[in-house]
């Protein structure tokens, strides 16, 4: 035990009591744990673009705390600078996967530039932690202070550690944004789920903030904020069974990459067995046979996709967005109703439809018709009428002339 001189001495120097240090030792170990059991129950799920994005998180995870155990436990300064190496690989694995996870689970469709920028500055970044022993680009200086029994790394940063740490404070500040825009259209089932995951990026983006105001002195509250992240995740999928609700690749569409007609019919019976008021449309290619007989198969392949991203791109759930067969698509837009927002809808997907194949550039400008069949929240309905009723809807539409939009009524 260190005398209650020293004990003042160490808290003077390093800002933080040795109690502290112990327990902290102790919080990491238990992030270790939870980390291990939420890989586990990730193993255990259905194979899907979003659990392996939680794998990778998990497995980026263990890398961080590992690297950090081995920094706060050690008293060589050469172990500590390959901890930081550790530690930082798992860093910036951590980030970009939690960046993808959520990018699935909230549908930011965040562009491809994006994560290429991302992962390119990340990558310099690790260089410079890699080589630290030779530049001041991460750390201008990496000192260790011993206690007796007790050592602590003591770093001034460098540009590209600020350059690190305010990249990530974007990513958590978009995750947020759009946890926001999606906590808005889902049911309330879901919503508990929702706020979950919203507050999990919120602890490592408070632990950076107090690193940064100096509030925690010389001691780095990292592995709190992860310990944080990966809490939060753990109860939603243990509590609220997260897994159960994404799709795996054979519930997706191949060509178009929505949902398939089952997982779309189950998903909107849920809506309905709910009580949650929403909007069943039906959407139908013009002369879409035409485009097959004479620009060919894969021309129309092509127009199929351009549809299915025009309609990612305004519609919030992407899992109630299916390929019905052919060139028939429905969508399902939980608590949205009003007749002058799906009015509203109707023109800007007719208008972005045409518009993507133009992007593409497609050798035809397909029009699509589109019929809406509106369900009241407590009205009893089946999936199959409210399906019937937009298809009628749909007829009227190809009957008006196509390239329009009409309700049923």
């Amino acid at each position: 035990m260190l005398s209650t001189e020293k004990l003042k001495e160490y808290d003077t120097k390093v800002g933080v009591s040795i109690n502290f240090f112990q327990v902290y030792i102790y919080i990491q170990i238990l992030t270790l744990f939870i980390i291990i059991y939420l890989f586990q129950k990730t193993l255990s799920a259905k194979l899907s673009k979003s659990v392996l994005a939680l794998m990778l998180v998990d497995i980026f995870s263990l890398f961080y705390i590992i690297g950090y155990i081995i920094e706060h436990t050690t008293q060589n300064l050469d172990v500590m600078r390959s901890s930081i190496k550790i530690e930082y690989t798992g860093l910036v694995g951590l980030f970009i996967f939690s960046l993808q996870f959520y990018d699935l689970y909230f549908n930011m469709h965040v562009k491809r530039i994006v994560y290429a920028r991302v992962t390119i500055c990340y990558f310099i970044i690790l260089v410079s932690v890699f080589t630290l022993e030779m530049n001041s680009l991460f750390y201008k200086s990496v000192k260790l202070l011993k206690f007796e029994d007790y050592a602590m790394i003591q770093v001034h940063p460098g540009i590209l550690y600020v350059i690190f740490y305010l990249i990530t404070l974007w990513g958590f500040l978009v995750i947020e944004k759009e946890g926001l825009r999606k906590l808005r259209t889902c049911m309330a089932e879901d919503r508990s789920l929702c706020i979950l995951m919203m507050m999990a990026p919120v602890f490592p983006f408070i632990s950076i903030l107090i690193k940064w105001t100096g509030l925690s002195k010389d001691y780095d509250l990292g592995a709190l904020g992860v310990l944080g992240l990966i809490g939060c995740l753990t109860i939603a999928i243990v509590k609220y069974d997260y897994f159960q609700s994404v799709r795996n690749e054979a519930e997706i569409d191949p060509l178009t990459k929505v949902s398939n007609r089952t997982f779309f019919e189950n998903r909107v019976n849920f809506y309905l067995k709910s009580c949650t008021s929403g909007s069943f449309i039906m959407i139908d290619i013009d002369n879409f046979k035409y485009v097959n007989d004479t620009f060919g198969h894969a021309a129309g392949d092509l127009v199929l996709i351009s549809l299915c991203d025009t309609l990612r791109r305004y519609v919030t759930d992407e899992y109630c967005i299916t390929r019905m067969g052919g060139d028939e698509f429905s969508v399902f837009l939980p608590q949205i109703t009003k007749k002058s927002t799906l009015n509203d809808l109707g023109h800007r997907l007719l208008t972005s439809f045409v518009a993507e194949q133009r992007k593409n550039r497609l050798q035809c400008d397909c029009t699509c018709s589109i019929g809406v069949a509106i369900h009241e929240q407590f009205a009893e309905t089946s999936f199959e009428e409210l399906y019937n009723n937009a298809d009628k809807a749909l007829y009227f539409a190809k009957n008006s002339g196509k390239g329009q939009w009409r309700f049923y009524s």
